[in-house]
């Protein structure tokens, strides 16, 4: 089994693992029942050259999605979680994407706002 195989199945158990059930919405398009993997980061954002121009650290939202259930996600498009039935999770945030990022083979890391 090549390295590329091994990470690729690694990614798998963890998102079946780590997943959330939702609904991607995007558009008049049909509602597709996904699994997506909630990631966070922080990031530092501005200039550190000295003690008098300290940046901002900013948490970066984003969640992970499979790109076998939503073949081709869009900016703009929404999430919304649900339970095991289907049934919208009341006061759950409905995530937007921001920004598509490739990661691997079969997923897409995406920014997100609420």
């Amino acid at each position: 089994m090549s390295w590329r195989a091994v990470k690729q199945s690694a990614r798998d158990i963890v998102h079946k693992t780590m997943g959330h059930p939702c609904v991607y919405q995007y558009g008049v398009a049909d509602p597709v029942n996904c699994t997506v993997r909630h990631h966070s980061k922080s990031a530092y954002i501005g200039d550190d050259t000295d003690e008098f121009s300290p940046g901002l650290l900013s948490q970066l939202n984003r969640v992970i999605v499979d790109l076998r259930e939503v073949p081709s996600p869009q900016r703009g498009a929404t999430l919304t979680f649900v339970d095991e039935l289907g049934v919208v999770i009341p006061h759950a945030p409905v995530l937007t994407l921001r920004t598509i990022n490739p990661q691997g083979e079969h997923y897409v890391m995406c920014e997100v706002t609420q």
